[in-house]
């Protein structure tokens, strides 16, 4: 944290490295931030992962605090990202025109600063899934739980990692290794970001899992003029699978007509449940740096809603 101060002293010193005062409040503001979490807290920033069963106001009093401190410090982060392009550029200029010592000198330990700054926020950044889907939906589903009803959550926002890879689909391409140009190489994982369940006030149980398949294609070629670039792509299919497990006594299963629509849906009864399975995959791409895509918290509560369509009360 040592390093935010600095940045903090700098922008004083150089004023003009800042679009206004709100930019630069944005970095006191992630300070407050971070040192108002608690150490749970600030493992989950190192860690990205938890897993436990906890009542919805313990999750929220969780979870929000870091939502805070992910959204000032995206913004830090990318203000820190312009003010080292900014310094970098000044200071090549200011060398250029015999100004380097002292203005070049101070912009190049600027640039140090800034340039630490951005990689220490980009270290402790949280996908954006926690705060624009996760809180959103556990503030829907407060409205159906009992009071102290505990929730499950099993939230892995690490992203890809070795042990997520797997094996490639049977419908995968083959490129064979070749000393040419182009070259491709594709891997796959699977990673298995959220994984949840609690009781409702009906009595029904609901779990859930959102799964992400992620091809990362990397892409070597050669353009006419013998410059070689490289450039990673990823494709993702988000599978939402829904699990809804309702009395016999209180729903009886209900046909339900899945033409037409992106989400399916199967049933089977049960002695003491009927069971509701809904199923609905999203497809994104990008590329660059990979993180997690970001997710409306409306495909998920569409696919609770197909689910509690395969029941009705009797």
């Amino acid at each position: 944290m040592r390093r935010y101060a600095l940045c903090i002293l700098m922008l004083h010193i150089f004023p003009s490295s800042t679009r206004s005062e709100a930019e630069a409040m944005s970095f006191f503001a992630t300070l407050s931030s971070y040192w108002a979490l608690t150490p749970d807290q600030k493992h989950f920033l190192r860690e990205r992962q938890i897993d436990d069963a906890q009542p919805l106001d313990t999750w929220h009093a969780f979870f929000a605090p870091l939502a805070k401190y992910d959204l000032h410090g995206d913004k830090a982060q990318k203000i820190a990202g312009i003010a080292a392009g900014v310094a970098a550029v000044s200071a090549f200029g200011a060398f250029m025109m015999g100004f380097f010592l002292p203005i070049g000198l101070s912009l190049i330990v600027l640039f140090i600063i800034s340039l630490a700054i951005y990689f220490t926020l980009k270290k402790n950044n949280v996908p954006d899934v926690l705060r624009e889907f996760l809180l959103p939906v556990l503030a829907v589903l407060q409205q159906d739980l009992p009071p102290g009803e505990p929730v499950h959550l099993c939230l892995d926002l690490g992203g890809l990692t070795d042990a997520k890879q797997t094996e490639p689909p049977p419908h995968a391409t083959d490129y064979p290794s070749q000393s040419g140009y182009p070259r491709i190489r594709e891997t796959y994982f699977a990673d298995p970001w959220l994984t949840g369940g609690t009781q409702l006030v009906d009595g029904s149980r609901l779990t859930w899992d959102i799964t992400d398949r992620v091809r990362k294609r990397k892409v070597t070629k050669r353009n006419p003029r013998g410059k070689i670039k490289t450039k990673h792509k990823y494709k993702t299919k988000r599978r939402i699978d829904v699990r809804l497990q309702a009395p016999a006594y209180h729903y009886a299963l209900n046909p339900i007509e899945t033409h037409g629509i992106d989400v399916e849906v199967s049933t089977r009864p049960g002695t003491k449940r009927n069971a509701v399975k809904a199923r609905r995959t999203i497809t994104t791409k990008g590329e660059g740096f990979y993180g997690i895509p970001s997710m409306d918290p409306q495909p998920f509560l569409d696919t609770v809603a197909y689910a509690y369509r395969g029941v009705t009360p009797t």
